[in-house]
């Protein structure tokens, strides 16, 4: 009779909140953003991902870094006699392009940093996060799936992959705006495991640095609900909840604790709420698995009507 999926499902979640016991962190994080990049493709979801990045940029004094790709789908019909034309035609329109927007309104004097890189998403953001000390990146996302997304690819989805910081998407449902002072409703989705501690933490310390509510979701899959132990994973989980917003010194972060399917939960949730910032983490996965942790972020990506923020642990 233990090994039904119910069993099973109530196995999973008290060897997760006994991970979470014994691997909580121990003091509060310092947070700060001092320096963000912000991807830019030239589409209008670029655009908008300025617009939030300048917004955090002059809520935290931060410094503000515009960013383009030269990408080898951007030249790859070329022929090999033309290969260098056709890099030095895109990096001069690209270059252009950033100059523009970096002499707009939106970021009047925040003396923005251009930057045009050829090279894959894939091989050249991890360097250049580490190397101009990056806290944040923003990319616009059109929440792109299927065909169009094989043929076009993501931008949004390679930088969740190989960022080595945490990532706001502003995905194609994303209408809340940010106050002039900062985030103010913040809502964090966490599975309670070790993986998901950086984006806790994060929430938490970006809700203290904004004076901004904090509400910590925890979704128990469906199964629990035909568990006979149901009540006291519901009761586990709102401990472990209050304990990781205690020690992250967030004691006044609501806990919410629901179930069925995470990304209709999180979105429906940020909704009631009027979050303005969602907070997720994900593990990180091998090379070949990573698609389901960038599959589960695209789904609350895509639904969300905020930003969201994209943590992967280190």
């Amino acid at each position: 009779a233990q090994d039904t999926p119910q069993w099973r499902t109530a196995r999973q979640l008290h060897a997760c909140l006994w991970g979470c016991y014994m691997t909580s962190p121990q003091s509060v994080p310092e947070f700060c953003i001092r320096n963000l990049v912000v991807l830019v493709d030239g589409t209008a979801e670029a655009r908008a991902a300025v617009e939030a990045a300048a917004t955090i940029a002059r809520c935290f004094g931060a410094g503000i870094h515009l960013l383009h790709f030269i990408q080898s789908r951007n030249y790859a019909m070329g022929v090999a006699q033309t290969y260098a034309g056709i890099v030095a035609e895109l990096r001069g329109r690209h270059r252009a392009e950033l100059i523009e927007i970096a002499a707009s309104e939106t970021l009047r004097g925040l003396e923005p940093k251009i930057h045009v890189e050829r090279s894959e998403i894939a091989e050249g953001l991890g360097a250049f996060t580490r190397d101009n000390a990056i806290d944040l990146v923003v990319v616009g996302s059109a929440g792109k799936a299927g065909l169009v997304k094989w043929f076009e690819g993501s931008t949004a989805e390679d930088a969740f992959r190989n960022a080595d910081t945490p990532v706001m998407v502003l995905g194609p449902n994303a209408v809340a705006a940010v106050s002039p002072q900062g985030f103010r409703r913040i809502l964090c989705a966490t599975d309670l495991s070790a993986g998901a501690r950086p984006a806790a933490a994060y929430a938490m310390a970006l809700g203290r640095r904004c004076q901004a509510s904090v509400t910590l979701l925890y979704v128990m899959p469906d199964d629990a609900k035909r568990s006979e132990r149901r009540d006291v994973m519901i009761a586990g989980a709102a401990s472990a909840l209050r304990r990781w917003a205690a020690l992250n010194g967030s004691g006044g972060a609501e806990q919410v604790v629901s179930e069925g399917v995470p990304a209709k939960v999180i979105s429906e949730l940020a909704a009631d709420m009027k979050a303005d910032l969602i907070v997720a983490g994900a593990k990180r996965m091998p090379a070949l698995g990573i698609t389901g942790a960038w599959a589960a972020a695209h789904a609350v990506m895509r639904e969300a009507h905020c930003r969201t923020v994209l943590g992967r642990e280190p």
